[in-house]
């Protein structure tokens, strides 16, 4: 009889250790990654002054006459868009993608050693008609997304070329 009561001691302690262990799993994730953006803050703004100081030399270094037919206000948002866009693709790439493609070679290792080679197979040519399901749509959206820049490059340009 007492080892019957004795599990159900503590038992309404659970509920709030779980909420405290949720709190604090939320915390340190908030945490981490804004220690990862400080980590990586150098490492992107030193590649993007790099880019923005070749794109500098490389715009001095053109033609007079060129700069003047080629509208150098929009070029100077294709270039803004250009240092934002990196800092962008380095994160994705570094933090989501490779993470992603390592545990994904794990998952697919472990799964033809547990269930065969068929098994891993299946999972993934699964993966891989999902990676084309998605990428068709997302060149879709891409393409309109690259009407939408376009169009606001010659709007600012037209402002800055104005001036």
């Amino acid at each position: 009889g007492r080892i019957v009561d004795a599990l159900g001691a503590g038992a309404e302690a659970l509920p709030v250790g779980l909420l405290a262990a949720y709190g604090l799993a939320r915390l340190s994730t908030s945490f981490l990654n804004e220690l990862r953006t400080a980590l990586f803050a150098n490492v992107s703004q030193a590649s993007c002054r790099e880019l923005s100081r070749r794109s500098f030399i490389h715009v001095h270094g053109l033609d007079a006459a060129y700069l003047l037919t080629a509208k150098p206000g929009a070029l100077s948002v294709v270039v803004s868009r250009a240092t934002q866009s990196l800092t962008q693709v380095l994160n994705q790439l570094l933090f989501n993608v490779l993470p992603i493609v390592v545990e994904f070679g794990m998952a697919v290792a472990v799964m033809a050693s547990l269930a065969g080679p068929s098994c891993a197979l299946w999972a993934a040519g699964t993966i891989a008609a999902y990676i084309g399901f998605t990428t068709h749509f997302s060149n879709v959206r891409r393409e309109i997304m690259r009407r939408r820049n376009k169009a606001e490059e010659e709007a600012s340009g037209l402002f800055f070329d104005s001036l």
